[in-house]
């Protein structure tokens, strides 16, 4: 496809060319030139508030693109945003905040003791979760208590709060945007479980 026809393609109609088996540089540069800017900004933030050099953003952004060419898992009827721009920035951010958790991960393997809501509730328990074999029972049980979204909120602090006093950043950001929520949410929704997780111990407890 020549240059000058690229130019007048939408965002999206590039994006599937992308994705297409017999994709060409050529979209793919052209592109790379509309949005690296807009991403290597995002992901400069997230340095910043997470105290990272700024050339791992730079990185990041430049493997967002890569990530996109690779696995060519576009689909434009996934797409959510008032604009053509903002839904595929959106796309995008997913791919560049999966990078980011895939960072943490890499560069994080010191366990560090940190207390959580998860010694005190394992406090609360009567029997020994070790030697009782109804433990896959009460678990599935406490679960169905739960909702969709506290079950996300949950995993993603049985994943990370282990090790770390807060969600690393990335984690929330990516939390919110699946969830559509805001931050102040994720903290109302953990608030929730946490009342309910105690509420369904205390049941079982009685029944001990």
């Amino acid at each position: 496809m020549k240059t000058k026809d690229l130019q007048h393609q939408s965002d999206t109609e590039l994006l599937e060319n992308i994705c297409r088996n017999d994709a060409n540089d050529v979209s793919y540069s052209s592109f790379v030139s509309r949005y690296i800017k807009d991403v290597e900004t995002e992901c400069s933030k997230i340095c910043e508030r997470r105290k990272l050099d700024k050339h791992i953003g730079l990185q990041i952004a430049h493997d967002t693109f890569e990530k996109v060419k690779k696995y060519r898992s576009f689909d434009r009827n996934k797409l959510r945003g008032s604009t053509e721009r903002l839904a595929i920035m959106g796309f995008l951010y997913r791919i560049y905040i999966n990078l980011f958790k895939d960072y943490h991960n890499k560069n994080n393997k010191t366990w560090v003791k940190s207390s959580s809501y998860f010694e005190d509730l394992q406090e609360t328990l009567k029997f020994d979760v070790r030697k009782n074999h109804q433990i896959k029972e009460y678990t599935l049980r406490i679960l169905k208590k739960l909702n969709e979204k506290e079950k996300k909120v949950l995993i993603a602090d049985i994943e990370y709060k282990r090790n770390h006093k807060y969600l690393p950043d990335d984690v929330v950001a990516s939390l919110c945007l699946e969830l559509n929520i805001k931050e102040p949410a994720i903290r109302k929704l953990r608030e929730r479980l946490i009342f309910k997780i105690k509420k369904e111990i205390d049941i079982i407890n009685g029944e001990q």
